[in-house]
């Protein structure tokens, strides 16, 4: 190969490949709600790993204390804290991923700007928690509690199923490809939403504030109360999959 064509042809095959990790990983997206429930089928949700915590809520401040003294992060990355008591507790900014928060109370908990990326929340009680601008890519949240919870400006794409979520705030929230079938949204404030490809089946959306929402590719199918909602102001409305 001339030398000098080299130059051209190395960044477009990396470019390439690049793309076609993208088309794989978007075609895994799409598919997620039969991808989520696999994931779970193959999983021993009652298991001591799911269901147990390998420390305590004393530990967990000790550690809150220690990371805010060193000014580093507070690192719980993997950590197994289900069923902890974790309420109103200084979050801000800690690494949660992959972390299990099976069945805990993180009630008015402060996880503005926390990574909560493939995290393990399944029932956790988050009710009045501040997780503004924080990261949730692929958490396992069915039936998790954020009612009165600000998300505003969080990154949501997670499994939300059957998550209540009512008076949250969701504003600027990116709920790109995220599923909230038979999740409860009432009075909650969407405005400005991002929710391309999201899936919302069956889902509680009495009073919500979709203005300026965007539902380019949102499935949209058998809503409660979206008589009651102001649908009719979001964006992309004709490019969503309705009924």
């Amino acid at each position: 190969m001339h030398k000098d064509f080299s130059i051209f042809l190395t960044p477009l095959l990396g470019a390439l490949t690049s793309f076609a990790a993208l088309t794989v990983l978007a075609v895994l997206t799409i598919s997620q709600p039969a991808y989520s429930q696999n994931l779970l089928d193959n999983i021993d949700l009652t298991s001591p790993e799911m269901t147990e915590a390998e420390t305590t809520r004393s530990a967990i401040i000790a550690q809150i204390e220690n990371a805010a003294k060193s000014g580093e992060a507070l690192d719980l990355s993997h950590k197994r804290l289900s069923g902890l008591d974790l309420s109103n507790l200084n979050l801000s900014g800690a690494i949660l991923r992959s972390a299990r928060l099976n069945g805990t109370s993180l009630v008015g908990a402060d996880l503005s700007r926390a990574v909560l990326d493939q995290a393990w929340m399944l029932n956790a009680d988050l009710s009045k928690a501040n997780l503004s601008n924080a990261h949730l890519f692929q958490a396992q949240m069915i039936g998790a509690i954020l009612n009165d919870a600000n998300l505003s400006g969080a990154r949501l794409a997670s499994n939300l199923t059957k998550a209540k979520l009512i008076n949250a705030n969701l504003s600027h929230v990116d709920f790109e490809y995220a599923r909230l079938d038979r999740a409860n949204l009432t009075d909650a404030d969407l405005r400005s939403a991002t929710m391309g490809g999201a899936y919302l089946m069956g889902t509680n959306v009495t009073r919500v504030k979709f203005d300026k929402a965007d539902m380019t590719s949102t499935t949209l199918k058998e809503l409660i109360g979206a008589e009651t909602a102001n649908l009719e102001t979001a964006a992309n409305l004709n490019r969503s999959y309705r009924e």
